[in-house]
Parts: structure tokens; sequence; C-alpha cells
């Protein structure tokens, strides 16, 4: 069955008084940072900077930003195929480039645990985030009801004298946006972004001291938990050790009775991506992740799938797709989501039991919400989303088939989710979907 625009706004709204804000507390890590947010129709000096060097063809998607050709390259690649792509630079050359050609950047809060943490706050629930630079820029973007660790003590943000920004350039461009290179012309299929990334913290999975020493007490104040950062890391650093640390930090949540949900994002590195799988994963009960980044995952085992899957989101491929990585990790819960099209999976003799439907129906309320005005109040709950919205059609089959098919221990469902058209923004959507609908999961328990 269908859920309609109405239906995802009855439950919506019901599952925020009945369930989200009655959680304990909620902790996120472990990579906020400042986004600068940059609308590529409006930035012509950039554009003009950039593509008076196009290439001739896009060729491959670089693994790191060492120049401005790779820059290019990069944005071309997230452009041409209309999906969200994030590249980390290691070049201060490019940092100066970006810097020196863009007029006026939109500078918010970046990172899901800043992103969801504003929203959590700004809805009443009791928030602790990890915040590695405390600047004063970066303090402007935040809650001020967010909480932080100091010492071995919970304590409302302030500025930290000495903290620099940490800036990711968020290039965002809308369905029908062009760039006319010698030869071609792309054109986005869809609004999306492509993301710069230049932080020596968050890209070393940077964790402050008084939170890894803090573990029982942030365990004490919260019931869940919404790890992110991973795929930042790059070989350049000591990878291995870094995800060991935030292992032990997991581990010691989970041993409060904390549940913990972490966010796939998209690592480019074949190795992080692998360590991220087997060691990350495999110690939370729940994980997101989207089209791109599932394809990125089974590409370490199935070749051939992650081929499919890129061509094609059908019933089977997806179903191969999430059995496959459940397979891997163990985890309890995966929740995928693509435009258009949210999936829940779940282990029937695991901590879950069931798949749970309305979870879903959430998460696409205040996505939809998101959309419309570029962040979320009560307010903006109260009033619902843009009357511009659809459902795709092209994912109906996909719907009738997962909604209560089952494979061994694994139980699916899933629902047409609105978009919204003209969308505000489109940063922080997949963070938002991710967290809802694991906050807003009903435990068979309660």
């Amino acid at each position: 069955m269908l859920a309609s625009l109405d239906e995802i706004r009855r439950i919506g709204k019901a599952l925020l008084k009945e369930v989200l804000l009655r959680r304990k507390g909620v902790f996120l890590g472990f990579n906020t940072n400042i986004d600068a947010v940059i609308y590529l129709e409006s930035e012509h000096k950039l554009l003009n900077e950039l593509f008076s060097k196009c290439p001739e063809n896009i060729g491959s998607t670089p693994e790191y930003i060492s120049s401005v050709e790779d820059l290019i390259v990069g944005m071309l690649s997230s452009i041409y195929s209309g999906k969200a792509m994030e590249l980390i630079i290691v070049s201060d050359d490019v940092e100066r480039f970006i810097e020196k050609s863009v007029i006026n950047p939109d500078y918010r809060v970046g990172g899901p645990p800043g992103i969801v943490g504003n929203v959590l706050a700004r809805l009443g629930l009791n928030v602790i985030v990890h915040v590695p630079s405390r600047s004063s820029r970066q303090i402007k973007t935040l809650d001020k009801r967010i909480k932080v660790i100091e010492g071995s003590k919970i304590v409302n943000i302030k500025e930290r004298e000495g903290d620099r920004d940490l800036i990711h350039w968020i290039f965002e461009y809308k369905r029908g946006f062009s760039i006319k290179c010698p030869g071609f012309i792309i054109t986005a299929p869809r609004e999306n972004r492509f993301i710069a990334t230049y932080d020596d913290l968050n890209t070393k999975l940077y964790i402050e001291k008084d939170y890894l020493d803090s573990v029982d007490i942030i365990g004490e104040h919260v019931s869940h938990a919404l790890i992110s950062g991973h795929h930042l890391l790059t070989p350049r650093v000591n990878y291995k050790k870094a995800i060991e640390t935030s292992v032990k930090f997991m581990r010691g949540l989970r041993d409060c009775n904390v549940m913990i949900h972490t966010e796939a994002a998209y690592a480019q590195n074949r190795k992080i991506r692998s360590a991220i799988l087997q060691r990350v994963f495999s110690n939370a009960h729940s994980i997101g992740l989207n089209e791109i980044e599932l394809a990125l995952l089974v590409e370490l085992f199935d070749k051939d799938l992650a081929i499919s899957l890129r061509q094609e989101i059908s019933s089977d491929y997806l179903m191969d797709a999430l059995e496959l990585i459940a397979e891997k990790t163990g985890v309890e819960r995966i929740q995928f989501h693509t435009y258009g099209l949210y999936v829940e999976v779940v282990r029937k003799s695991g901590v879950y039991k069931r798949p749970d439907r309305n979870s879903l129906m959430a998460a696409a309320y205040f996505a939809a919400i998101k959309a419309t005005y570029g962040d979320i109040s009560l307010l903006d709950v109260e009033r619902g989303p843009s009357p511009e919205t659809k459902f795709l059609n092209k994912y109906k089959k996909v719907v009738k088939d997962l909604s209560g098919a089952s494979r061994g221990e694994l139980l699916f469902d899933a629902i047409l989710a609105p978009v919204v058209e003209n969308p505000r923004s489109t940063v922080g959507l997949g963070d938002i979907i991710s967290a809802i609908g694991f906050l807003c999961r009903r435990e068979p328990w309660a």
C-alpha cells in the first residue's frame, strides 16, 4: 500500500510527540564543521575561473583534490550524474583558489552532528555534540542549547579561543544547471551538490580526549547516538588507529545500553571503505546509506552487482545489495534512501524484530520539511512541507516488491517518499532522513 502525503504528515507529527521528544537524549559525533554553501548558478566569477580550462572529457573521478583540474573533474562528475559527491582537498593552492574565486558563500553548520544536532536541540531534545573546533564562526552556526564535554562535565557550548574554522565547500546546483565545455555540454538531471573538504581535524577523525574519557558520563545522559565522519579519513593519516579509537568509544556507549546508528557517507578510498565496513558498521546497531554509498560498499565484494545497481535500482538488485551488506557487517538494521524511495531492513532475530514503516514515513515528512524551508523548527513541522511535492512512479514496483518481503533472517519494508520540487537546499537531507528514521523508530521492547 502506497502512503499519501496526508498519511506521511499525520505519522510524522504523531511520532514527533510520541517517540522522538520522549528520547532520554542523543549524542552526535564526530565531524562537526562549517559548510560554506555556494550556489553555482550565481557564482559567475568562479565558473569563469574554473571552466576557462575545461577538460576535453570528464574522465574518472579523482580520489582526492590535489589540483584545480581535480576540482573541475569532481564537480563535473557530480553535475553529470546528479549525484552527491565529497572529495578531500589535499592542496593549499586549491583551497586558496576557491577562497579567491568565490564571491558570496553562505556559512552554515556542517557535518551530520552539527546539522542534526541543531534540529534536535531546536525541537527540544537533550543533545550532546562533539565539536572539534569551537571557533567564533563555528559557534555562531550552532544552537545555544547544544551541550559539549569539557573536562568530565556536560556544559553549554561556547567559543574556545585559538580554535580555527574547519570549512567544507558545498557547491549546490539545480536541476537543469549546465556547464558548456569545448566539445560537450553537461546538464544536471536533478538538484544536488558537490563537496570539496579542507579540514585537517575531521580528516583525521579527531576525537577530543575529554569525550574519550567521558563515555560513561555521556552514556548516562543519552539513549541514542548518531556517529559519522569515518568517510573523511585518508591514507595520509593512520586511519586504522583512528577507526579503532572510534570503535572503542562506540563500544563504551553500547556498554551503557545506548543504541548506535552510523552513516556510511561517501568514502572514495577502497581500503578505508573496507575498514569502515569491517570495524565500524559491525559495532553499530544501525547504518544509513544512499545509492552511491551502497554501490561503493557492494563493489568491495561484487563488482557486477555494483555496476547493475548504478544502472538501475530494481527490486532484485537492491535486495541483493542490502542482503550482502547485512551479511558482511552483521548489523541489525540498514536504512537505505534515494531520491523518492526509502527502505528499511532488519533481522527478525535481532533487537529490532520487524521493520517499522511508520519511522520511514516520519523520515520522509521531516526530509520534505528540510527541503522546503532549508531547515527544521517546530513551526515548520506544524506548517508542513511545500504543496509542490510529487511521488516517483518509477519506484512503485520496488515498494510493492519489498514491502513485507523477507530473505532468510532479513525482513524488508519500503515507501515512496515525497520529492519537493525546487528544494531550498539539499545539504543535510540524507542526514535528516537517517536520523529521524532511527530516532522515531518504536523499539519492540518499548
